[in-house]
């Protein structure tokens, strides 16, 4: 079956995921959820990340159910770009308060950022399990799977947050492509109807649409896509390509 080329697309989404991940996790240590030694706060405030650290692990140590304080040694290690400290963390935290959602979404992150998608997406699907309604989490989950190449993932991900946001039409493209890439062609090209009568206008879906009909060996009805594209958008050498 013939295949979108997707390296490009994937490298893409791999280098904004990261981008866009890092200035997530560039937080404000200074922010506490509970009691913090007085002399953490200062080291913080005058920027003395290794001495904060020293201290915040201190108190962890002593205070082994504070998974805030974990929080804060990663934010300062990713602060000071050492993930692979600020990934110890996390799990530490993970550790001392295991059914936090939030902290198995911070752990995917990171591992993001440090450029270990495999690893991020199994940290967010522990972070489903526990919120499996979250939209930001499949959002995050559908990002990872495309970066791995995981489109059955990437689809799956698309149609639960569907579930949520029914009237989402670039949700429903999205869900059309990435069914598409995973061999689910019935499915994709219902999705891409449904897609075109709504967007008339955009040619890219359309012509995606026709390659979609053609993989299901409804070669008749890709080539009336493609007279449709060629009438409404132009591009012949394109259309001809696609012929």
């Amino acid at each position: 079956m013939a295949k979108i080329a997707l390296s490009g697309y994937f490298l893409s989404v791999a280098s904004g995921l990261a981008t866009g991940l890092a200035v997530m996790m560039a937080v404000d240590v200074s922010a506490a959820d509970a009691p913090v030694s007085e002399a953490a706060q200062r080291a913080e405030g005058a920027g003395q990340w290794s001495e904060a650290v020293r201290l915040h692990r201190a108190q962890a140590a002593a205070e082994p159910t504070r998974s805030d304080l974990w929080v804060r040694i990663s934010d300062i290690e990713v602060r000071l770009g050492n993930t692979n400290a600020a990934i110890a963390a996390l799990q530490s935290a993970i550790k001392a308060a295991p059914s936090d959602p939030t902290l198995h979404a911070r752990l995917s992150r990171t591992y993001s950022v440090a450029g270990q998608p495999l690893q991020g997406l199994k940290a967010m699907e522990a972070a489903l399990s526990l919120a499996p309604a979250s939209f930001e989490y499949l959002k995050a989950r559908a990002e990872l799977a495309n970066w791995l190449g995981r489109p059955a993932t990437a689809a799956d991900s698309y149609r639960r947050m569907l579930d949520i946001r029914p009237d989402d039409a670039p949700l429903r493209l999205l869900l059309a492509r990435a069914r598409s890439w995973s061999g689910e062609l019935d499915s994709s090209s219902n999705d891409y109807a449904d897609y075109v009568v709504q967007h008339p206008d955009e040619a890219v879906a359309l012509l995606e649409y026709a390659r979609v009909e053609s993989w299901r060996g409804n070669f008749t009805h890709a080539i009336e896509l493609l007279d449709r594209y060629e009438r409404k958008f132009g591009d012949p050498k394109l259309v001809a390509k696609e012929r």
